[in-house]
């Protein structure tokens, strides 16, 4: 069976030469990793501010913490505010010089929201708790070729449980351009499809449907006494279809240190109370499924 690390997910996530590895030794926190800049040559370092801004009472609660881009190659930096954008849900936004203003604009859009939401409950006898939404986009690692962002969220908006999502996005830094996939939900066949996918030679193979199979077996395995065969996997997932042709996840993998992390989100193929099932494949055992542009991305062995 191929190696597969399993990835624990934490809530509150030179262009002539393909891969020199940057030092993640130390860490700035819990989640993000601070870059030796001996080993990333200085011109190309993406250097951030950190913006966080909460706006709570008893009704409705926000936090959201950013690494802004400051400093770094400026096709990097645009690609990077602008995916920042997004996951703040600010998608017409023209101007992205001042991650400030963007931040503040968000919390107060976010708690209005939430306000409302919390009002039109408590008029129909449905709401006694504060609703909630945490948002935190951090970069997660810097080499020489790439860096990786992830995106945390979690919250409240009334009902049974809360809600969290996890995904991470990887930015080539030659191109400025994420080396991924986006995803389309298609309601007739009630699967996701990936648009404008950069990161796989052949997205539906059967060798990467195989790791794929035992990524999610090595998540489940996890403090099971006995094997889990296929037919035991495929119990533990919400999936009709047989468990040699899984999906790709919602959100496309992406670049780390130990190699390429897959997560799937709450429900996406498992019930609530799997988590997100996740995984990170070894580079030596992805690498020959990625496209040219990915494959460029790879940390090289020191």
């Amino acid at each position: 069976m191929k190696k597969i690390i399993i990835t624990t997910l934490t809530m509150a996530a030179l262009f002539t030469a393909c891969g020199h590895r940057a030092s993640s030794d130390n860490k700035e926190d819990s989640d993000s990793v601070v870059v030796d800049s001996t080993s990333v040559t200085e011109a190309l370092k993406l250097k951030t501010q950190k913006i966080n801004l909460e706006q709570d009472d008893s009704t409705a609660s926000v936090n959201i913490t950013i690494d802004w881009p400051t400093e770094g190659p400026e096709v990097l930096v645009t690609s990077i505010r602008q995916y920042l954008c997004r996951g703040l849900d600010m998608k017409n936004v023209k101007e992205t010089s001042n991650g400030q203003t963007i931040v503040d604009k968000c919390v107060k859009t976010i708690y209005k929201d939430l306000h409302n939401q919390w009002l039109d409950l408590h008029k129909e006898g449905l709401s006694g708790m504060t609703l909630s939404s945490y948002k935190k986009l951090f970069k997660l690692e810097e080499t020489e070729t790439y860096v990786t962002y992830m995106c945390n969220t979690e919250g409240y908006l009334g009902g049974a449980h809360g809600y969290a999502t996890s995904a991470g996005c990887t930015f080539s830094k030659q191109s400025g351009r994420a080396i991924g996939y986006e995803s389309q939900y298609d309601e007739q066949r009630d699967v996701w499809k990936q648009l404008n996918q950069r990161l796989f030679k052949d997205p539906k193979g059967i060798h990467l449907r195989n790791l794929i199979k035992e990524g999610l077996r090595s998540y489940f395995q996890d403090n099971q006494e006995t094997p889990i065969s296929d037919a035991d996997l495929k119990d533990y997932l919400l999936y009709d279809a047989s468990v040699d042709n899984l999906p790709l996840p919602q959100f496309p993998p992406y670049f780390t240190a130990d190699g390429l992390a897959f997560v799937y989100q709450q429900y996406e193929i498992a019930p609530y109370a799997a988590g997100m099932p996740s995984f990170t494949i070894p580079y030596d055992d992805i690498r020959p499924l990625l496209t040219d542009e990915a494959a460029c991305l790879i940390p090289q062995k020191r």
